[in-house]
């Protein structure tokens, strides 16, 4: 049961979402919205990430196909029209910068690469584009808990961190995911990722993620592939980390002009 001192918060939170003639009331268990709209949180199951649950650096996911699960991701998403116009504005600045910066320098070390480079183009984006949840903060989301997970477990490596003066150029909403994402919190399809049985398929799981919101859910999905095409360069070193993440960049400038 939702605990009383919350009660007047969460309903007044939630007031700011929903259309100012309905009303949001909170009784036990039990949200509800207007006259027509009512949840129920008395029989929620509660979920419980499996990866979570271990310390070992889950070697099977980098058997995955980047470029071809992100090409046939970004095609399917084009069809079925889940990518605003902004969206793609985002995907080809993002994109075009770090290929950019790929050709300019190989950087040395891995953690230099990603938090000088990788991670500025994501803060440049922060706050970009329009509903509760920016097209940028969405790529960013999907990257932080994906790299955050994987960091300690997969490179004895430190989470990245995001500062609070940054997260205040986005939405409230928003902030909140960033902030939970750079400490590791996943989604049950991100963790699905993260648990990926050897030869399953991850385009299954990402078009899952893909209905999130309009383009929340493909753009958070982008952003879990950035990171898993670095960790499988560092992590399998059959190919030089300059030229897989330069390709990814590529496939994703490519579907977004």
């Amino acid at each position: 049961m939702l605990e009383d001192e919350y009660t007047p918060r969460f309903s007044g939170a939630l007031n700011n979402y929903v259309s100012k003639h309905d009303d949001v009331s909170i009784k036990g268990d039990a949200i509800t919205i207007g006259y027509d709209l009512v949840i129920d949180l008395g029989n929620s199951s509660i979920y419980t990430p499996r990866f979570r649950l271990s310390n070992r650096c889950p070697e099977e996911i980098f058997d995955i196909d980047i470029d071809s699960t992100a090409e046939k991701f970004l095609k399917i998403m084009l069809i079925l029209d889940k990518l605003y116009d902004e969206d793609l504005v985002v995907l080809g600045h993002m994109s075009k910068e770090i290929h950019r910066i790929l050709e300019e320098k190989r950087l040395e070390g891995v953690r230099s690469f990603i938090e000088d480079s990788i991670m500025r183009v994501f803060r440049d984006l922060l706050g970009f584009g329009r509903g509760l949840t920016p097209s940028g903060d969405d790529i960013l989301a999907g990257f932080l808990s994906t790299y955050n997970n994987l960091a300690p477990r997969c490179l004895d490596s430190q989470p990245i961190k995001v500062y609070s003066e940054e997260l205040r150029r986005t939405t409230e909403l928003s902030a909140y995911i960033i902030n939970n994402a750079s400490k590791g919190v996943v989604n049950e399809v991100i963790d699905n990722m993260l648990t990926l049985n050897m030869g399953d398929d991850p385009l299954y799981l990402l078009l899952d993620l893909a209905y999130l919101g309009h383009s929340s859910g493909v753009m958070m999905g982008i952003g879990i592939l950035l990171a898993l095409a670095i960790y499988k360069a560092i992590w399998n070193d059959k190919e030089d980390l300059h030229n897989l993440v330069a390709r990814f960049a590529r496939i994703l400038q490519s579907r977004a002009i």
